[in-house]
């Protein structure tokens, strides 16, 4: 669970470093993820993911800090 808060965190600094830009969603390399994914993009700073096909429809996601 550290590494992958160190990865999603990483990136967006990343991201910020090169264009100045925040990343706000996250797409996981194949379309993978743990179960903590969802409360770690959202303690890192991400709003939303794009790894669930939900035909375009926004579907809130509880996580352990919030929606």
């Amino acid at each position: 669970m550290d590494a992958e808060r160190a990865l999603l965190a990483e990136c967006r600094a990343r991201i910020k470093a090169e264009n100045g830009l925040e990343a706000h969603c996250w797409l996981s390399p194949w379309i993978l993820e743990s179960m903590a994914t969802p409360s770690l993009l959202a303690e890192t700073g991400y709003a939303y993911t794009l790894n669930w096909r939900r035909d375009e429809q926004v579907t809130p996601k509880a996580t352990s800090g919030g929606k």
